[in-house]
């Protein structure tokens, strides 16, 4: 386990694999039911897993606990991960026709459509970094900002581990239809 955060109740714990031996084909998100590992009674814990891209970093929920960001260095992508009432998880519906479109093949293996996995590309965030440098998408960090006219909107900062630089991205749409959008590299 590399990442962890917590849902919207605080009854459930996510913990992400990076599975960064790639003994596997994808890494995974696992929400496990709080109670159920304080009671040690033999209940599975397990409630939910969801399959996202191998090398995962970290794991980080907004204010309000809706959404996660988990970035994943080996293909450098940052999975927006959405988080319903009940604690469940998703990050897009991938059956449905067209959802995938453009994705590899082990992207395409995982619980998540497009628009769930947002590609870093090294031209946004600053002219002089090669693609390289920023396929190494690995620590988040989800926060709200209120913009000098007034609006507050979530934002993501993506770290990376052998670039000096951080992305920062607004939050699109609502949810079940959440994207990010690139804004400024620093």
């Amino acid at each position: 386990p590399i990442g962890v955060a917590v849902s919207p109740g605080g009854d459930r714990v996510y913990v992400v694999n990076a599975n960064f031996n790639q003994r596997f084909r994808n890494g995974w998100v696992s929400a496990l039911d709080l109670g159920a590992l304080w009671r040690h009674e033999g209940e599975d814990p397990f409630v939910q897993r969801l399959i996202i891209p191998s090398l995962a970093g970290s794991a980080t929920t907004d204010p309000r606990r809706e959404m996660m960001l988990v970035a994943c260095r080996g293909n450098g992508t940052a999975v927006l991960v959405e988080i319903d009432a009940s604690g469940d998880l998703s990050c897009g519906n991938p059956g449905i026709e067209g959802a995938q479109e453009g994705l590899s093949s082990s992207e395409q293996e995982t619980d998540c459509d497009r628009t769930h996995l947002m590609r870093i590309n090294a031209d946004e965030l600053q002219a002089d970094l090669t693609t390289d440098y920023v396929r190494d998408p690995f620590a988040t960090l989800l926060f709200d900002y209120q913009t000098a006219t007034g609006e507050s909107a979530t934002w993501a900062a993506i770290g990376h581990l052998r670039a000096t630089v951080l992305g920062f991205y607004t939050i699109d749409g609502d949810a079940g239809a959440r994207t990010l959008r690139f804004e400024h590299g620093a």
